[in-house]
């Protein structure tokens, strides 16, 4: 399992969705979608997904295949902000 934890920032309050993907070789590996209301001040949520068949990175071995988290908060229907981090299971 993967827990990711964001951090959000609002100015007023604003409701919208957080997509988080999870990416392996450029292909979806596993993927989630929470509603959430962000309130002025500092906003924290949590989301979970199971990473089927994990490939595991081996940092001096021949494996290096990484992961790619891509989250994205969507407003109405448009995106409005996003981050990419790539990570590997050992």
């Amino acid at each position: 399992a993967l827990s990711v934890v964001s951090e959000l920032h609002a100015e007023a309050p604003l409701r919208g969705v957080m997509d988080l993907q999870v990416l392996l070789d450029g292909l979806p590996a596993a993927q989630t979608a929470d509603a959430l209301t962000l309130f002025p001040g500092e906003t924290s949520l949590v989301q979970s997904v199971v990473l089927p068949r994990v490939a595991l990175w081996q940092p001096g071995g021949s494996s290096r295949r990484l992961y790619t988290a891509r989250l994205t908060l969507i407003t109405g229907e448009k995106p409005v902000d996003h981050r990419e981090l790539r990570f590997g299971v050992r």
